[in-house]
């Protein structure tokens, strides 16, 4: 989805290569939807230094030489017999670190693990640089093999909010399955708040309609729940006694009922981005079917 750029306020962006390359160069590019170049900006190479894995490790429990500058949230890379695998860190205890995902094994003692995020700051672009289809492009290599990225960027005037929260996700699996809740780390929850966020901004997306546009995310806070219980449903997070397939179809309707209902409703819509809400746009979006024979 796109990264959105508030005119005003300059954007901290990072990228994490999927394949788990090192960079040790990088150049990073915002480019007009225009294709002109506006801005080239400043790429910082990732910076904690290289760490091993200590003995005692486990694939679900990495323990780390230390821990200094690990941070909840970024990815990765361990080598273990020549072969890297790419992790993202969901919990740090002590000198132990708890990948999101288990790792396929249990990495040699004194392998090797590296952090892969680059950094780089968009500036605050101004008034007159507001407009949708600008890209990132990102060119980087480690000596030896060259990797390219791209993120789609909008310049707004309003900036989206998420509809749905990693606490109310919590919140609501703590009343239905409280022992679920004891056993997932903070950063799962927050996955699942991400996931369901993107899901709905894809959603009205697909309609034609810019998200951060909406004047107030509060629309789709019911479409928000609705989307995390139906992705929790698809992790097996049902009430028990249901028929899990029956149950993921039944939260999938639920979802889909509440995004069309919210998109469809009387919701403030600043169509033009003039940052002005008229009588027009104030009227919705309807959607009607028609049939003919």
């Amino acid at each position: 989805m796109p990264l959105e750029v508030h005119y005003n306020t300059a954007l901290p962006v990072f990228l994490e290569p999927a394949d788990g390359l090192l960079a040790t160069t990088a150049s990073a590019v915002l480019y007009k939807s225009s294709g002109d170049a506006l801005e080239t900006l400043t790429v910082t190479l990732p910076t904690a230094g290289s760490k091993t894995i200590a003995a005692g490790s486990t694939a679900e429990a990495l323990v780390f030489s230390d821990v200094t500058a690990v941070t909840v949230g970024h990815k990765w890379r361990v080598t273990s017999d020549g072969v890297r695998f790419v992790f993202e860190v969901a919990r740090v205890d002590s000198t132990t670190v708890y990948p999101l995902e288990p790792l396929p094994l249990t990495p040699d003692t004194g392998s090797a693990v590296e952090p892969i995020r680059m950094t780089a700051t968009i500036a605050a672009p101004g008034e007159t640089q507001i407009d949708d289809n600008l890209r990132l492009e990102w060119l980087y290599d480690d000596g030896t093999t060259e990797g390219f990225a791209a993120d789609d960027v909008s310049i707004v005037r309003w900036k989206w909010n998420t509809p749905i929260t990693a606490a109310r996700i919590r919140q609501h699996v703590a009343y239905a399955f409280p022992a679920t809740v004891k056993a997932r780390s903070e950063h799962y929850w927050q996955t699942v708040a991400d996931e369901a966020n993107e899901r709905i901004r894809g959603a009205i997306l697909a309609t034609g309609r810019r998200p951060h546009l909406y004047g107030s995310p509060d629309a789709f806070k019911h479409a928000g729940v609705a989307c995390a219980r139906w992705l929790l449903s698809m992790e097996g997070i049902v009430a028990p006694g249901t028929n899990p397939g029956l149950e993921r179809e039944a939260m999938h309707a639920e979802y889909q009922r509440e995004i069309v209902e919210a998109i469809s409703s009387l919701n403030t819509y600043d169509r033009d981005g003039d940052g002005a809400i008229d009588t027009t746009e104030a009227r919705g979006l309807w959607w009607s079917v028609g049939t003919s024979r």
